[in-house]
């Protein structure tokens, strides 16, 4: 009797054929597989369930299956099973095509077609709604090229356009509707022998190319076009379309040879035109030329019984799984290693990955038929993303090519597009952060976007400014733009790049997103915690109140009005911090501890626009807006609340871009960036500062300063690649025009030497300044470079660059910085070897010429010895003290030298050691160069007091071992850092002076930021559900302070004169001290065994030690010998992410919330800071500040 009938996967292998009565109101729908937990729905070659109709029994044996519409189609609804156990792939793809329309999505439309010469031929491009994969194939007599567009109908008015060159005659479109659903064709009619390609274009579009025939290629596969925009298409199984000329066919019906010259892909041969059929095609003209050809059914195989006598042999039918493999290739044809692979399941959201290897293969074994989105994305190129059908039968390779990432995010692009593991900028020591990585993944104070990049930075390869932040290729010392428009950090990447002043440690690239092409993007997120999330600061007697919110959101996507070819970005943040300050001094009248509130308000606003002018240039806009308010600022430690000042920064920024890619091998960048900054400092109260020397400060703070700085720069930046060389060369020109007006210290400054000299109203001296406080001046800077990355071998890469930079204000122009860096690698690539050279000169910063200008004598400084107090005396009493800059001075620079080697030990796990030799010369420092010859001498020009001079003439030396690893596993991504090193110096800084100005020897010691051991780890783990976790662990040793007397004793004027350490020519057994008083002078009891062994002066901890005794008196005791403790940190990020809907298509944005928990200080460890140095103070060794102890931060983020 008629029955019903379906396929559902039972437990294991088996299947089970499923037959039952038909309902009375079913007369021949699709019935659905049945529900229980283990049976899943097959799917055909299109990836629909497979229809199952009843209908009455055939008289041959095999079932007429009635369609929707009651009418007969051919006997195929029963699908054929081969020896194999696998379906018939031809059957199961009738079946759906059988399958109601009710089931279906609506067919995307096309919208349009766009006719161009190119290059000799034509290229006509089609306009689509959404995704389709098209059929290619071809008709001899006469001569055509058909395209097929599955699910597809068209809507173009233009139905048949006329040509006049380019060897064609015209081309047609049709719609074939008895299809459900609808299939478009488009026909060119060809008055010559022509090449054809198809090719993908922007979002849905694809383009097909026809070109003349060259005489050598009787029939090859077409590559696509290397311009940026074009990629290479991808059929239904992902291969590339072919495209072949030749002779017409006897039969009328072109054949397509596949890469080995076969005809083994059904998929890719072209389609049975016969040239005699014709009318089924609906052309809205009704010329008298030839109509499309007609689209006929796929030839199905007969079905036919069984004789009754003989029975048919059992089949066993296998549950159909196939491997699906490819190969991931540049625009170049170049393999890419170690790319992201993901094959998504279109009807669950179920995703697998992979890595590609170091050949750029990957594969995945055992998926099940059905449809999937293979996704591909590497750092430095764009993710692909393409549909994949998977069917019984293997799926041939995908051939996956990737573009480079949008030039326009990232000045600093390189010209190499491959991930070449030799390449100079691939170096594993580098640290890179990405927003779908660690950037997105690990526990970040949002206020701060640098300070986990931070951990990886080298102090010693920081300039006078301190590190170099890039953002987008433009220099600055901060970043100023939305935390969310932040696409990628990275640290150390290309160290001996000439591109960048700086070397690789020292510096800090921020890139930022540009919009989508495809869709609009919506994120924002909200983050709040107060007080009783927190744990109670270490120098707090309670736990004060405290609050803090958070909000940022960014709008991204294409732009409607410009086709396709513009996108946006609109991003901001607004930051409302209300902190705490704690006081820790000791005053006349006791210990003060108390707790001072702060605040801070921070706003960024981004909006970039990015247009694809045409298919060489591109241009992008930007716009960023920053404000930033401290308020009650400068409060804690010694300095009692009324120290406190506020500051307001605003930063108004224009940035204009364009990029061009003439050919595929040159790259050029023009950028050019205006900024406008004003900014005020202003002290709570303008009453004089009084400065008790380790104790407590009070007064006002005396900071008074209006600054508006105006730049502009341009640059020109390009790439070009020829043979074995890449080349990148460029030169940028920045204009500063400063304006600033300092009335800082014109209360005047009171210091004392201890609590004993402020009771008695002795002050060691009085401080002032007076006059014109207003200055102006610009600053005009110049650098070019040259680079060329030559492959010497297949397995070995040499870098050669030179860098010249100069300034207006700075005489000597002869600053040349070569730099060269050698990698090469075994025959298995698994060990690479690098080492590098290279010269990096500084550049003068503004805040030197602003001092210049201020107390050259336009502002009168005046300083009194032992004043009077309240009132200091006379002040016309004392000549003025200048400032000045050593005539001849130049710039400094560092010369850095490293050897690494890094050993590959998984396809995405590397171990690196690396040393580091950095030597700075010619480094800035401050120096009076008339101190007097003696403590009670005259001073050499009786003129003035002191006359400090900027002088670059300070050296160092630093030496570092690193030992990291890396790895990225399916669910971990983990990098850490262990560095031992020891820098040493004789300057601190830029207005870094010393003790005694005419004998620098005891200026050298250990760097003001010197840790010897370091060890920094950060990790994200992928959890199952939605769960994610990430780590910041960092564990290192103490800095050095410097140890003082609190005296002037030099009568220089500057309260830093280092002590004499006892007897320092006895033997050592001698140095035992019992008493804390020698020669009525008070000193304190240091560890002196600790001292000989290791050079650095501890607090005496065991009473059976040898002690010294260090006597407040200028000796012997070196530049920062102090030691404080080591410190430790861990912080955590707890994620949930819900899905509320996942992304099918280019034109949908998965939609998706996520909750997140910071646990900043996990560990609840005190980490001190501001360690005492001074001798006279009761907090001498101890430190008066401590960091944050454990904080918790709940954050809310939505997606769409």
């Amino acid at each position: 009797q008629p029955l019903a009938y379906e396929i559902v996967s039972g437990s294991d292998n088996n299947w089970i054929l499923r037959l039952h009565p038909v309902a009375a109101n079913h007369p021949g729908s699709t019935q659905l597989a049945d529900q229980r937990p283990e049976a899943a729905h097959p799917a055909s070659a299109e990836g629909q369930p497979v229809p199952t109709v009843p209908g009455p029994a055939a008289a041959s044996g095999a079932g007429v299956v009635e369609g929707p519409t009651g009418g007969a189609n051919p006997p195929a609804d029963l699908t054929l099973v081969e020896r194999t156990g696998s379906p018939s792939r031809e059957a199961a793809s009738h079946n759906s095509a059988g399958a109601p329309a009710g089931g279906l999505a609506a067919p995307v439309e096309l919208r349009d077609l766009a006719v161009r010469q190119e290059a000799g031929g034509l290229a006509i491009e089609f306009l689509l709604s959404g995704p389709v994969t098209p059929r290619l194939s071809r008709l001899d007599s006469p001569a055509r090229v058909v395209v097929d567009l599955p699910k597809t109908v068209a809507v173009t008015s233009q139905r048949r356009i006329a040509m006049e060159s380019g060897g064609a005659k015209v081309v047609r479109v049709g719609v074939d509707r008895r299809h459900v659903p609808p299939i478009t064709r488009v026909v060119v009619d060809l008055a010559q022998p022509l090449a054809y390609e198809i090719v993908s274009g922007s979002d849905n579009n694809w383009i097909l190319r026809l070109h003349p025939v060259a005489a050598n290629h009787p029939g090859s596969t077409q590559l696509a076009d290397q311009r940026p925009e074009a990629a290479h298409p991808a059929s239904a199984e992902g291969q590339p379309v072919p495209t072949v000329p030749g002779p017409a066919a006897a039969s009328g019906a072109g054949v397509v040879a596949g890469p080995t010259g076969g005809n083994n892909n059904p998929i890719l041969q072209p389609q049975a035109v016969p040239a005699n059929r014709s009318g089924s095609i609906q052309a809205a003209d009704q010329h008298n030329e030839p109509p499309p050809p007609a689209i006929e059914a796929p030839v199905l195989p007969s079905v036919s019984s069984a004789p009754p006598e003989v029975q048919p042999a059992p089949t066993v039918l296998k549950p159909a799984t196939s491997k699906v493999t490819g190969l991931v290739e540049d625009r170049t044809g170049a393999v890419i290693p170690e790319a992201d692979v993901t094959l998504t399941d279109q009807a669950n959201g179920r995703a697998l990955n992979t890595v590609a290897d170091e050949t750029g293969h990957f594969a995945f074994r055992q998926v099940a038929p059905g449809k999937y989105h293979l996704r591909v994305e590497t750092q430095g190129f764009e993710a692909v993303e393409l549909p994949l059908e998977v069917g019984a039968h293997p799926t041939p390779a995908q051939r996956v090519r990737l573009q480079p990432a949008n030039v326009s995010e990232e000045i600093t692009v390189s010209a190499r597009a491959t991930a070449d593991p030799l390449s100079s900028d691939q170096n594993a020591s580098a640290v890179t952060l990405t927003e779908d990585g660690l950037l997105r993944g690990l526990p970040t104070n949002r206020a701060e976007p640098l300070a986990i990049a931070s951990l990886f930075v080298d102090p010693a390869a920081n300039d006078a400014q301190g590190t170099k932040i890039i953002v987008d290729g433009v220099e600055d010392n901060g970043v100023d733009v939305p935390v969310s428009s932040i696409k990628a950090i990275a640290v150390d990447r290309n160290p001996y790049s000439a591109e960048f002043g700086r070397p690789g440690k020292g510096r800090i690239e921020v890139t930022t997103r540009s919009g989508s092409t495809h869709r609009f993007h919506k994120r924002f997120e909200f983050t709040a915690r107060d007080a009783s999330m927190d744990a109670r600061n270490y120098f707090a007697t309670v736990n004060p109140p405290r609050s803090r919110e958070w909000l940022e959101g960014e709008v991204d996507g294409p732009l409607p009005l410009f086709a396709n070819k513009a996108t946006f970005v609109l991003s901001g943040d607004y930051l409302r911090d209300n902190n705490n300050n704690f006081v820790n001094a000791v005053t006349p009248l006791g210990r003060e501890s108390d707790t001072v509130p702060t605040h801070r308000r921070t706003a960024h606003l981004l909006e970039k626009t990015t247009v694809r002018l045409n298919s060489l240039n591109t241009l992008s806009l930007g716009y960023t807006f920053s404000l930033d308010r401290y308020g009650n600022q400068g409060v804690g430690g010694f300095d009692l609340p009324e120290r406190g000042w506020s500051s307001n920064k605003r930063t108004h920024e224009l940035r204009i871009q364009e990029t061009a890619t003439p050919t595929s091998a040159f790259l050029n960048q023009v950028l050019l960036d205006f900024r406008y900054r004003p900014k005020q400092s202003t002290s709570g109260t303008d009453a004089p500062a009084i400065l008790v020397n380790g104790a407590f400060n009070t007064g006002g703070a005396q900071i008074w300063q209006s600054t508006l700085e105006r730049e502009a720069e341009f640059q020109d930046l390009a790439s070009y690649i020829h043979g074995k060389h890449s080349f990148r060369f460029g030169g940028l020109v920045k204009s500063r025009f400063i304006g600033d007006t300092d009335r800082s210290n014109f209360g005047g400054t009171f210091t004392f030497s201890d609590n004993k000299h402020f009771l008695n109203h002795s002050p060691l001296q009085y401080t002032v300044n007076q006059g014109d406080p207003r200055a102006t001046f610009a600053q005009h800077e110049i650098a070019y470079f040259l680079q060329d990355e030559i492959r010497l071998r297949p397995q070995i890469n040499l870098l050669l660059g030179l860098r010249h930079e100069f300034q207006s204000n700075l005489g000597y122009h002869k600053n040349l910085a070569p730099r060269i860096a050698l990698s090469a690698a075994t025959p298995s690539g698994r060990t690479v070897l690098r080492a590098g050279v290279g010269v990096f000169y500084q550049r003068q910063p503004v805040s030197l010429e602003e001092q210049y200008l201020h107390l050259n004598g336009a502002e009168r400084q005046i300083v009194l010895k032992n004043p009077g107090f309240p009132s200091p005396g006379n002040l016309n009493s004392s000549p003025p003290s200048v400032l000045q800059i050593e005539p001849h001075i130049r710039a400094p620079y560092n010369i850095q030298a490293s050897l690494s080697v890094e050993q590959k030990l998984a396809t995405q796990t590397s171990l690196t050691a690396e040393y580091t030799m950095l030597r700075g010369s010619r480094l800035y420092r401050l120096r009076d160069i008339n101190a007097p010859l003696s403590a009670t001498g005259p001073r050499p020009n009786p003129n003035f007091v002191t006359i400090n001079q900027f002088e670059t003439a300070g050296s160092s030396h630093s030496h570092s071992f690193a030992l990291g690893v890396r790895t990225k596993l399916r669910r971990l991504q983990l990098l850490a850092r262990y560095t031992f090193s020891h820098s040493i110096d004789d300057t601190s800084g830029l207005s870094f002076l010393p003790a005694d100005s005419y004998d620098l020897r005891g200026e050298r010691g250990s760097s003001e930021f010197d840790q010897r051991h370091r060890l920094n780890v950060a990790g994200v783990l992928k959890l199952p559900h939605g769960f994610n976790f990430g780590l910041i662990g960092s564990w290192h040793s103490g800095i050095p302070y410097n140890i003082t007397t609190g005296f002037d004793d030099n009568g220089d004027t500057i309260v830093n004169d280092r002590p004499s350490l006892g007897n320092p020519n006895a033997p050592f057994n001698s140095f035992g001290v019992d008493g804390s008083f020698v020669g009525g002078k008070s000193g304190a009891l240091y560890d002196g065994l600790k001292y000989v062994s290791g050079g650095t002066l501890f607090p005496l901890s065991d009473p059976n030690s040898v002690r010294w005794l260090i006597l407040p008196e200028p000796g012997n005791v070196g530049r920062n010998v102090g030691h404080g403790p080591g410190g430790a940190n861990m912080d955590l990020r707890f994620t949930k992410k819900f899905m509320l809907r996942r992304a099918k298509s280019k034109s949908e944005t998965t939609r998706e919330v996520e909750f997140r928990l910071d646990v900043f200080d996990f560990l609840n460890q005190t980490n001190f800071q501001n360690f005492v140095g001074t001798l006279t103070s009761p907090h001498f060794g101890k430190p008066i500040k401590a960091y944050s102890s454990r904080e918790l931060q709940p954050s809310l983020r939505v997606s769409f």
